[in-house]
């Protein structure tokens, strides 16, 4: 019997900007005693499914698109708790159609407009309290470009501190494999 869980698509950036992005999760984590998470831009959330049938449907999406470059534009807030405090993605062309290509392959009906961001912060502190932490901030800082060459399967059960990719999937080499 194949086992149904909750995933969640992620675009996880690599190298030293996913190193960068990590000490500054951990940071906030640290200092107002938030959950500590892996950066990550979430693409689609919520599946449920076994991790094999999530698996092919990434296959066949990582066939449709091409590494893409993510522009970090600006800090932000919201009154929710994945969007405490965050940077917003530009809402490039790529980025826009793998979102679409992903819903289609997965076949989510949506009236939600697509808010494409990378969590710095969850939680749920004052508007004040995260006016304050911006203003802080050296915004240049957090305008970052980096390519997105995987494409993660992260299962979103349990705390956030407990969520960590069950499987990557490499653009790039999809890419190559075309060729």
């Amino acid at each position: 019997m194949t086992e149904t869980n909750s995933y969640s698509i992620w675009l996880i950036p690599s190298g030293d900007i996913y190193d960068s992005l990590s000490r500054i999760i951990s940071s906030f984590s640290v200092r107002y005693q938030t959950p500590l998470f892996i950066p990550h831009i979430t693409l689609i959330d919520s599946l449920t499914g076994s991790i094999d049938d999530v698996s092919q449907k990434i296959f066949q999406l990582v066939s449709l698109i091409h590494p893409f470059e993510i522009r970090l534009e600006r800090l932000d807030h919201l009154e929710e708790y994945f969007k405490c405090l965050f940077i917003r993605v530009e809402k490039t062309t790529q980025i826009m159609q793998a979102y679409l290509r992903a819903i289609t392959i997965f076949n989510i009906k949506t009236d939600f407009e697509y808010m494409p961001h990378l969590s710095l912060l969850y939680g749920k502190l004052k508007r004040e309290e995260k006016d304050h932490i911006i203003k802080s901030l050296r915004v240049e800082e957090y305008k970052i470009n980096f390519s997105v060459n995987n494409i993660a399967i992260v299962q979103i059960t349990g705390h956030p501190e407990s969520w960590r990719p069950a499987k990557y999937f490499d653009i790039l080499n999809s890419l190559n494999n075309k060729a």
